[in-house]
């Protein structure tokens, strides 16, 4: 990861726009962010974490004010940061929520945050996502860190590892916890403590439902379990044991019990016998008393039997009229339908009739009876009315011409109406036609200039196409020669990093040389041959040469490699040079476009030369198609001119039609009159003649049903006599159904079945016997009886209650047994989650330090980081301090495997971190930190870190010291990474040139760049 440019707006201190060049500051891989307190320094590393992740380090985050305080209230809170992710160029725009006045009325709203996260691709941003998730995620994969990792690798924090350096294991553990993800052991420890409780609590559910069976077996049994010393019921196999005892117990007294039923049944029997003997005896008598009872009132009803016998005969002979008297009731209701017919046909809404007529008849007929024929004058009265009606049918019928022909032409003038209007609708469509066709021929006449003057412009658009594919020739060239500059950019970055890690061995070579040219002239020394140095030929002490001792050709095959390396990375610099001069003279030849640009702008002008030459293709098209729209508007004027003939011959006929029709319709007015029409004249005529025709029908049928009256009339009287009866009253009163019949013959043949019973039982000699023996007490044996079977009943119960809790304590004892078993696997696994838990959360006998498991895991990694801390922390204190890790608890800490120890080289001692001074507190804390972020990018997937920032602390440090953590410092520019120190110490300001200055004033802070 690498910062190029920074720019903040109305953010922390910044009223303003302030921006920041990290490109520039990078060519001496160090630089220094300074200024007053309180200015603003750690606010541009704000910015830079909040670009990248949306949030600030540390506990600023939590404030969620962001927006300058400085700054107008309408402007908004702005961070735009370019920064390079893993090859990939990125811009990244930021507002976090803030709130401003309403544009409208008094009053706040509240904006949303918002982010624009944008790729410089081919020379160009493109646009990934303005989602905050989204850009969270893209993010999140390239930078490979989390927020909290990023804040403790690249913002390195003011005061923070002084506070980590001195902590305790508790707070230590939960820094550590977060940086590298060991929240994953934690919720191990969490899941075994969890498994233990769930274990524990299903253990205690089996051995509750244990003890739930042991006491439903003391219930069923009534005896008590086995016990140890204390009283307690000890769930083992010696319940078991007493389960099946008393099992065992229950079944003999079951088998006792079911002998004793089976005693009962015995005795039951054989009382149940003798009572149904004297029952059938008892039985018989009663039949034989009961017959001699029903002997004795079948003679009583001897008279009324003979009676019923002479009801059924007389009723026979009244069946045998009933034909004659259907047949004279029908008749007497044909004769009362007949006269009831002529009545209605003469009622008052009789149509057709006249209301005089029909009165008169109607009087006359109700003063005759059912028997009575209709006079002669009925008929008189009916063929006069007959008479009439066909004379009125006869003279309507007659117009029947006059109406059909009116009739006729009404539909002919409704039709000319219609052709009328239909012809007017044709004319207006062929003028309308007509002038559609001239708006056509003046569009194709415009259209025909148009293509006429596009053909113009064949020639020059030809040579503008020559013009754009030239440039889209050169725009290609420039990209490709881009692409290769890029490609040349690089390996000159790469031979330059190389060149600059050769120069530093060089001199580091050079260095360590003169730091062991005492040992090299030394070695150069004989007796008696004066030194080079002093001129002395004596050498009493001459230096000795160490096994790394540095020689002449080390040191200059060192400065041959960096010689090599740095002619590389000129000749790639002179490349490059040549390379950049083609991309200007490529861009110059492509006019400014990029390749995009340019290929748009030659597909326009090819385009538009593709539409010149069509149109000069179409000028005769358009021609032909103006020839053919005046051929058809001559056609569309000549059918305006024969539609306005057609339709003054339509309207002609249409008036000569309505003249006809008028006539036709006086002369019917004049013939039935105006207030109704022919049709329903002679409708109503026709009633009048169907309504007489139906009159005279009924009266001759009512006169017919007369006749048939009188005739069955005499029939009735002849029968009458013949059967011996007075009247038809004697006849209803002697008739009955068949039914009727039936049912006394079937009573009469009852009373003659049941004497014949009577006698058949009186003679049996079996009941004779029981009627000659002496009366039975059948109710006497009943006591006894009764006793027997509650005997019985009592037997059967023992042995059914003694069965049931037989079978209750057979599936007692099974599910005691099925019951211990399902809990021993669970009792020993809640036996083994209980060790593990113990164990990983450190409170077992077998974990003396009390160490987590969790934190046994951030003690190695709490060692790595430890070992990373001494490379640098030895350099900077000169070999004194080294830190140590201790799996130990400290004072005060409950948990160990985190503690933190100071081994001082001086003394050999090991001491607390409490004990150092301010500056030694720093650099310890500083190597502490520098170690936490190299071991923190190496679990983050090896993370490259282009750019690091330290934030103060320097003001500690004495001048020799400042020295040694400048080296360290220093050191950390290799491979290319760029070193912001954040700091207000003047030494350091003379020591840095590269600066970004932070100014504060009432009005709010500013940067400025050195």
């Amino acid at each position: 990861m690498r910062l190029h440019r920074l720019e903040v707006s109305a953010f922390g201190p910044f009223a303003g726009t302030e921006r920041v060049d990290f490109d520039s500051l990078s060519s001496a891989g160090l630089f220094l962010l300074c200024g007053p307190t309180g200015g603003g320094k750690t606010s541009v590393l704000d910015a830079v974490s909040f670009a990248l992740f949306g949030q600030v380090p540390g506990e600023r985050d939590k404030a969620k004010s962001l927006h300058s305080d400085h700054a107008p209230a309408g402007a908004g809170p702005r961070v735009v940061l370019e920064v390079t992710l893993r090859a990939r160029r990125m811009r990244i725009t930021r507002s976090p929520e803030w709130t401003r006045p309403k544009k409208r009325g008094s009053g706040v709203t509240k904006e949303p945050a918002k982010v624009l996260l944008e790729e410089h691709v081919d020379g160009h941003w493109r646009q990934h996502t303005n989602r905050i998730d989204e850009a969270a995620d893209l993010l999140g994969d390239l930078i490979g860190m989390t927020a909290g990792q990023f804040c403790q690798v690249a913002l390195l924090p003011q005061g923070r590892f002084e506070t980590f350096l001195r902590a305790g294991s508790q707070e230590r553990h939960s820094l550590l916890e977060r940086l590298f993800g060991a929240h994953r052991f934690r919720a191990i420890e969490e899941w075994l403590v969890d498994r233990r409780t769930a274990l524990g609590r299903t253990s205690a559910e089996h051995e509750s439902a244990i003890g739930i069976v042991i006491a439903r077996v003391t219930e069923a049994s009534g005896q008590q379990p086995p016990s140890d010393d204390a009283g307690r019921v000890v769930p083992d196999q010696t319940l078991i044991a007493w389960s099946a005892q008393v099992r065992d117990t229950l079944v003999d007294a079951l088998v006792s019990a079911r002998s004793e039923q089976a005693d009962a049944d015995l005795a039951l029997k054989r009382a149940r016998a003798q009572r149904d003997e004297a029952r059938a005896l008892a039985e018989l008598q009663a039949r034989h008393t009961d017959a001699l009872a029903r002997a004795e009132r079948l003679s009583a009803l001897a008279e009324e039997t003979h009676q019923l016998s002479e009801q059924i005969a007389t009723a026979r002979r009244a069946q045998a009229m009933h034909p004659v008297v259907e047949l004279y009731g029908e008749s007497v209701e044909r004769a009362q339908s007949a006269r009831q017919r002529v009545l209605s046909c003469l009622g008052a809404d009789s149509p057709g009739l006249s209301a005089g007529l029909a009165a008169d008849l109607r009087e006359r007929v109700a003063e005759l009876v059912v028997h009575d024929s209709p006079t002669q004058w009925c008929d008189d009265a009916l063929v006069e009315a007959a008479a009439a009606a066909r004379t009125e049918t006869a003279r309507l019928t007659a117009l029947t011409p006059t109406q059909a022909e009116l009739d006729d032409v009404t539909s002919r003038l409704a039709l000319a109406v219609d052709d009328v209007r239909d012809q007017v609708a044709r004319q207006q469509r062929a003028q309308a036609s007509h002038a559609t066709l001239t708006e056509r021929r003046a569009q194709a006449q415009r259209d025909l200039t148009a293509q006429q003057s596009a053909a113009h412009d064949v020639e020059a658009l030809r040579q503008q196409l020559r013009t754009a594919q030239t440039r889209r020739a050169a725009a290609r060239l420039a990209e490709e020669t881009e692409r290769r500059r890029r490609e040349i950019l690089a390996s000159v970055s790469q031979a330059t990093e190389k060149a600059l890690a050769a120069r530093a061995s060089w001199l580091d070579a050079r260095q360590r040389r003169l730091d062991g040219m005492a040992g090299e002239l030394a070695a150069g020394l004989s007796d008696d041959v004066p030194c080079p140095v002093c001129g002395a030929c004596a050498h009493p002490a001459p230096a000795a040469t160490t096994p790394a001792q540095v020689t002449a050709d080390d040191e200059h095959h060192a400065e041959e490699q960096f010689r090599d390396l740095d002619q590389l990375r000129a000749r790639l610099a002179q490349q490059l040079h040549r390379c950049e001069t083609e991309v200007a003279t490529a861009v110059a030849g492509a006019g400014g476009l990029d390749l995009t640009a340019a290929t748009e702008a030659y597909e326009h002008t090819a385009a538009e030369l593709e539409r010149a030459t069509q149109a000069r293709a179409e000028t005769e098209a358009c021609t032909e198609q103006l020839r053919r729209l005046e051929s058809e508007l001559a056609d569309a004027a000549a059918l305006v001119a024969a539609v306005d003939t057609e339709l003054a011959t339509h309207r002609e006929r249409r008036e000569q039609l309505q003249a006809r029709h008028d006539q036709l319709r006086r002369t019917l007015d004049l013939a039935i009159g105006t207030t109704t029409g022919l049709p329903e004249r002679l409708t109503e005529a026709q009633t009048a003649e169907r309504a007489t025709t139906e009159l005279a029908e009924a009266v001759t049928g009512w006169r017919g049903a007369c006749a048939e009256l009188a005739s069955r009339g005499r029939r009735l009287d002849q029968a009458l006599r013949s059967h011996g009866f007075a009247d038809l009253t004697e006849v209803g009163s002697s008739m009955l159904s068949s039914t009727g019949i039936s049912d006394l013959e079937a009573l009469l043949a009852e009373r003659a079945a049941e004497d014949r019973q009577v006698h058949e039982l009186l003679d049996d000699p079996a009941v004779r016997a029981a009627a000659a023996a002496p009366a039975v007490d059948v109710a006497a044996l009943e006591p006894r009886l009764a006793a027997l079977e509650q005997r019985r009943d009592a037997a059967v119960a023992t042995q059914s209650e003694l069965a049931r809790q037989a079978d209750r304590l057979e599936r007692l004892h099974s599910e005691l047994d099925a019951a211990l078993a399902a809990w021993q696997p669970v009792r020993e696994a809640h036996r083994t989650a209980a060790s593990l838990a113990a164990l990983c959360t450190g409170t077992s006998a077998d974990n003396p330090d009390r160490v987590r498991l969790s934190s046994y895991v951030l003690a190695a990694r709490l060692s790595q980081v430890v070992d990373a801390a001494n490379e640098r922390l030895d350099r900077m204190t000169a070999g004194r301090y080294l830190l140590e890790h201790s799996a130990a608890r400290g004072v005060g800490d409950r948990r160990g495997g985190l503690g933190l120890r100071v081994c001082d080289g001086w003394t050999g001692a090991s001491r607390d971190p409490a004990t150092l001074s301010g500056g030694e507190t720093f650099i310890a804390s500083l190597g502490l930190a520098l170690g936490l972020a190299d071991v923190v990018a190496y679990e983050a997937g090896g993370v490259e870190l282009g750019t690091l920032f330290v934030d103060e602390g320097f003001g500690t440090l004495d001048a020799d010291s400042l020295d040694e953590v400048m080296d360290v410092l220093d050191s950390l520019r290799s491979g290319g990474r760029v070193v912001g120190l954040v700091s207000h110490v003047a030494e350091l300001r003379a020591r840095i040139t590269s600066q970004v200055q932070v100014a504060k004033t009432r009005t709010g802070s500013t940067l400025g760049q050195v």
